[in-house]
């Protein structure tokens, strides 16, 4: 049986997010389990170090960048959510545990990335 097709991004739309990315005034990256299960850490960690972007792991996530990193607003998860212009989400998705990404808990005007959590399990 021949492997499956590979699925890409649309090149446009990744160009946007990265725009959208550099332009933000209160970034955040938001790490879920679907990280762990793509064995993305030290992509990740490079990502979030060189380009000092603040983040914050799901309960699943955790582990992915150690809890005690100087970019880790984990003690201040309320704060950083409710503050961020653009979210990055990383192998993970807007539910109850990050409040479907509503307000009050984020901002009306917040701007989602999302990175699809299906690439972690091969879909």
């Amino acid at each position: 049986c021949p492997d499956p097709p590979l699925t890409l991004a649309d090149p446009a739309a990744v160009r946007q997010a990265v725009q959208t990315l550099r332009t933000a005034k209160r970034p955040l990256v938001i790490i879920g389990k679907g990280s762990a299960y793509a064995r993305a850490e030290h992509e990740i960690h490079r990502l979030v170090t060189s380009h000092y972007l603040p983040f914050l792991p799901t309960p699943m996530g955790k582990g992915v960048i150690t809890d005690d990193h100087p970019l880790s607003v984990a003690a201040a998860r309320s704060k950083a959510l409710k503050k961020a212009d653009v979210v990055l989400l990383l192998g993970t998705r807007l539910n109850w545990i990050l409040h479907f990404g509503k307000p009050p808990r984020f901002r009306p005007d917040v701007k989602i990335i999302q990175l699809c959590e299906e690439l972690a399990r091969g879909g």
